[in-house]
C-alpha cells in the first residue's frame, strides 16, 4: 500500500510542478493567448510584513500586533507557496493578492535575470536616535513594500520569487491516414 501511495505521489510530482514565473515563462503564456489573470500564483518563501503602529491604530490593525521594545508591531505572514491571484498586468511587473481584500497586494517585477521577485525599497531611516527602539527597528526591517494604503518593512537577505504551477504532458497526439494510392490513366 505504501509503494502504491509513494508511486501515486512521485508521478503527481512529475505532472504538475511550481517553476519560478520568469519573462519567458510569461511570453509563452501570452503567445498561447492565454490570461495572466486567470493563473494560480505562489510565493516562493515566507513573506513578514511589519510596520509600526501610532496609539491610534494599535486597535484597528488587521494582522498580528506585537510589542516589540514598547513599540507596537502590526505583523502580516504570507507563508511560503501561498496561493495569489493577478490583480494588474503592467510591462514588467504583476500586482499579486494574497488576501481578499482587493487592495492588498504586493508587486513583483522582472529582475535582472527575468525572474519576478518581490519588488522592494532597501533605504535606512536615519530620522531615529541611535539606540532608539525604532532606531533598532529600522536597522533590521530595510526594505519597504507598499501593502494596501501603508507602507511595510521586511527583512530578508533574498526576495521572494512569483512562482506557478507548470503542467508536464507526456501524451503524444498522432494523426493516420492512409494514402489510397494513385492509378496511371
Amino acid at each position: 500500500m505504501k509503494k502504491i501511495l509513494l508511486a501515486i505521489l512521485i508521478a503527481g510530482s512529475l505532472t504538475a510542478c511550481k517553476v519560478t514565473f520568469t519573462s519567458s515563462v510569461r511570453s509563452t503564456i501570452e503567445a498561447k493567448e492565454l490570461d495572466l489573470k486567470k493563473i494560480q500564483y505562489y510565493n516562493s518563501q515566507k513573506i513578514i510584513l511589519r510596520r509600526i503602529l501610532t496609539s491610534e491604530e494599535a486597535g484597528i490593525a488587521s494582522g498580528k500586533v506585537s510589542i516589540q521594545n514598547g513599540l507596537r508591531i502590526e505583523e502580516i505572514q504570507i507563508k511560503k507557496n501561498t496561493p495569489g491571484v493577478c490583480d494588474k498586468i503592467l510591462d514588467r511587473e504583476l500586482h499579486i493578492r494574497f488576501e481578499e481584500d482587493k487592495g492588498q497586494y504586493l508587486v513583483f517585477k522582472q529582475g535582472p535575470y527575468g525572474d519576478y521577485r518581490l519588488e522592494s525599497d532597501w533605504t535606512t531611516k536615519n530620522d531615529y536616535k541611535s539606540g532608539s527602539s525604532e532606531y533598532t527597528f529600522f536597522n533590521t526591517y530595510k526594505g519597504q513594500v507598499q501593502y494596501g494604503d501603508e507602507i511595510y518593512y521586511i527583512s530578508t537577505s533574498t526576495l521572494p520569487k512569483l512562482k506557478i504551477k507548470k503542467s508536464e504532458s507526456s501524451s503524444v497526439s498522432k494523426q493516420t491516414r492512409v494514402a489510397t494510392g494513385v492509378k496511371v490513366e
